[in-house]
């Protein structure tokens, strides 16, 4: 008898314990949910649109065909004075991706580049001034911003972030939903140190190429980019090499993380170079 009571006050002890606990794991999420409303709220507006044309030549392997489309892209003003950084792989589509395996078949060019604020859709005319594959960056500049100041991410008010650390990824949804803000929270799963610094995000969106990523209390850590592996080999090299690279080449279509640090010294030097 006495054990069963003994047993019976454990239990409910236990309980309470549980019970107390909640609150805390209650208020720990809230704070998560309230810090992404905040980061939306106040970063909405530096992710634009950026409309252009793609032009693409399949080459004489491919029956040299060519084609134009109209694109969108979501990409980050980065200075008041409407300066955009997005990433590159995302300008030409899997076009980059499939030349590493097609051995430079086909070819892509860029015209009639427009940037677009929030819902608007009155653009600002705009032009590429400088690249950076190796990072999977391009910057893409107003030709006219006339006197206004834009909305923009400071990489100056940036941190560092450890695995485990929880993250929030700032995107934008297509056209069709109205390109409504989203949020999208997750944790750092890795951290690379080759061939540079990339955070490994442990749900890594494809959809946020070119996007913000902030730590919970709204510093920015960096933007998602895709990271190329090196690839070499030859069209008609066969489907073993093809299958060898594949394997390499899905390591490179994750959203990783390049520092906000890198990208700032990167838009530095390639503003310097295209002077």
């Amino acid at each position: 008898m006495h054990r069963k009571n003994s047993n019976s006050t454990i239990l409910n002890f236990i309980m309470s314990c549980s019970l107390l606990m909640l609150p805390t794991v209650y208020e720990a999420n809230a704070q998560e949910d309230t810090s992404a409303a905040q980061l939306v709220s106040t970063h909405a507006e530096a992710l634009v649109t950026v409309k252009y044309v793609l032009s693409i030549n399949m080459g004489q392997r491919m029956g040299g065909q060519e084609q134009e489309q109209e694109k969108e892209l979501t990409c980050s003003m980065i200075s008041a004075d409407g300066l955009v950084v997005c990433a590159y792989s995302t300008l030409t589509g899997s076009i980059e991706l499939l030349n590493r395996l097609s051995g430079n078949a086909l070819s892509a060019t860029t015209k009639d580049f427009k940037i677009l604020i929030g819902s608007s859709a009155d653009g600002f005319d705009a032009e590429i001034v400088a690249r950076d594959t190796e990072l999977d960056l391009v910057w893409i500049r107003m030709t006219d911003p006339g006197d206004q100041s834009f909305a923009h991410l400071d990489f100056a008010n940036s941190a560092e972030a450890g695995i485990g650390d929880p993250i929030v990824i700032i995107r934008r949804a297509g056209s069709t939903f109205g390109r409504t803000p989203v949020a999208i929270q997750t944790r750092i799963g890795g951290i690379s140190s080759k061939p540079r610094k990339l955070y490994f995000p442990m749900m890594p969106s494809m959809t946020s190429l070119g996007l913000p990523v902030f730590t919970a209390d709204g510093r920015i850590i960096g933007l998602s980019v895709t990271q190329f592996p090196e690839v070499t080999g030859d069209f008609n090299a066969g489907m073993s090499m093809m299958g060898a690279d594949m394997t390499n080449l899905q390591e490179s279509i994750l959203g990783l993380v390049l520092p906000a640090q890198d990208i700032a010294k990167a838009t530095e030097r390639a503003l310097e170079e295209g002077r």
